[in-house]
This record gives C-alpha cells, structure tokens and sequence, in this order.
C-alpha cells in the first residue's frame, strides 16, 4: 500500500507496450483466425443475435487477446524488465528470492534423481519431509492433475459429441467411455509432467526445511546449511580478506591477533600432554 516508484512505473509502462505487440495483438488475431476457419468449415456452429458471424470472432480475438496480455505480465520477460528496469523494487526483490529458491533449470531433475531413484528413503526422512512432501503430492493432484483431466476429458466428450471423433465400437454399451478415459489419463499425466517442472516442490523444502537433509542434497552441500556459520565467515572474509581500499590483497593480522593465536596453541599443546587429560 504505497505509491509506485518512477522505475516501476516505467517498467510496468514497457512491461504492458510489450505485451500489446508481442503478445495480444499475435493472440488476438490467432484467435479470431481459428474462429473464422471454424465457422466457414462448420467445425465450431454458434449464432449471435447481432447476426452474423464477425461477433462471434470478435469475441474470440478478444480472449486472446486478454489471454496474451495475462500470460506475458505474469511471465518471465515482463520480471526481466523490472530487474533491469527497477532493481530496488519490491517486485524484483520478490523475482530475485524465487529465482534463487528456484536455483538453475536442473533444480526439477535434481529433486527427481533424489526422489524418484531413491537417494534417501523414507526412514530417513523427517516429520517435516513427509509433510512437504505430502502437500506437494496434493498440490500436483488439486491444482494440476485434476483440471487437465477433467479439460482433456471433457474434451474428449465434446469432440465425439460433435462428430469430430468416432466412438469406440468395441464398446457398445459406453462407446463413449474408452476415449473419455484416454482423456482423463492424458491430461492427469500431463499435470503430474508439469508439476515437475514448475519446481514447486523442491523449492518447498527449500524454503521451509533449509536445513533437511533433502535441501541439502538439493543444494549440493557437503553439511547442512548453517546460516550464523555462513554469517561469520562471511564477516571474517570482509575483515581479513580486503585492504581499506578495496582491493583483495591479504592483509596479515595485527600484533595483538598473533599473540592471541600462539597462546591459543600453546594452551592446546600443553593440554595434550597432561597427564591428567591422558585415558
């Protein structure tokens, strides 16, 4: 709830200028192409009370038009734009955290290679794993699997209801029944195909199992991931690492660092021969 900077309103400006013309105004014409060789054809029969077919093809330009308009604002060049556009936004700081969540475009093969060729079983895995994994096994059902069936099914129906497909004659009494369930089977494959690649899983445990064994593997980390550890020797890189001009000459430590270091070994040396300390 704030007002928008004059970066973001210059990249939403570019961001929806080209939309219209790499996205809408292609969508658009498509569209209402399809719609007229679908009327003359006789493949699509619809009647508007305004008469005439050129109401029905408007309206399908415009869907696509409206479709490739959504699809580009909400797709990776209109992000891209920001980034380069308004790098301080509040947008590019979001596209900047999914895309290091998301890592590289192998993150999908790289969850399926430790999930699908059983690098960790299931007795090794936490509560907290079985649980992201549960709900990403709801996810690909609810949101992707079930609507492609149920399109592609229906779609099936339409089709043999239309007469562009013959039904099954093997099956007299549901003639209908053997495509019907190809659809349903296609499409709840196709939502499981690109839930998997959507990356949505694997960026779960990412983001609310950092320190799972999963993530870890997913990461390619040797050890579990320490965020005070990765702090501190990120602060000891920047005190010891670099002069006070910037450059990355090794700077020795001081006196004091010295002196403190060689007690540190002494009373170390010492201890190891204590008899005391000896099993």
């Amino acid at each position: 709830m704030r007002k928008s900077t004059e970066q973001e309103k210059a990249a939403m400006r570019e961001c929806i200028n080209e939309a219209f013309w790499f996205r809408s105004v292609p969508a658009g014409i498509l569209s209402g192409s399809l719609a007229i060789w679908a009327l003359k054809t006789g493949k699509l029969k619809m009647k508007s009370r305004f008469g005439g077919i050129w109401p029905v093809v408007a309206g399908f330009g415009s869907l696509g038009y409206i479709f490739g308009k959504i699809s580009y604002i909400i797709g990776e060049q209109c992000m891209d734009i920001f980034l380069k556009k308004a790098p301080d936004s509040s947008i590019s700081s979001i596209v900047r955290r999914r895309r290091e969540e998301e890592g590289d475009g192998e993150l999908p093969n790289r969850f399926m290679d430790i999930i699908g060729r059983h690098q960790i079983n299931d007795d090794e895995m936490s509560d907290v794993e079985h649980g992201i994994l549960e709900d990403c096994n709801s996810v690909a059902f609810y949101r992707y699997s079930l609507p492609l069936s149920l399109l592609s099914g229906g779609s099936m129906y339409l089709a043999m209801k239309k007469n562009l497909l013959s039904e099954s004659k093997l099956m007299q009494a549901f003639p209908k029944l053997p495509k019907i369930s190809g659809g349903l089977l296609i499409g709840y494959i196709a939502g499981q195909y690109y839930y998997v690649k959507s990356a949505d899983c694997p960026r779960r445990f990412l983001r609310f199992n950092p320190e799972g064994s999963i993530s870890t593997m997913l990461r390619g980390d040797s050890g579990y991931f320490c965020e005070e550890c990765a702090r501190k020797e990120q602060d000891y890189a920047q005190q010891y690492s670099f002069d006070s001009d910037g450059s990355e000459d090794y700077i020795f430590p001081s006196a004091d660092v010295v002196l403190e270091l060689e007690e540190g070994i002494k009373t170390s040396w010492t201890n190891s021969f204590d008899p005391d300390l000896l099993p």
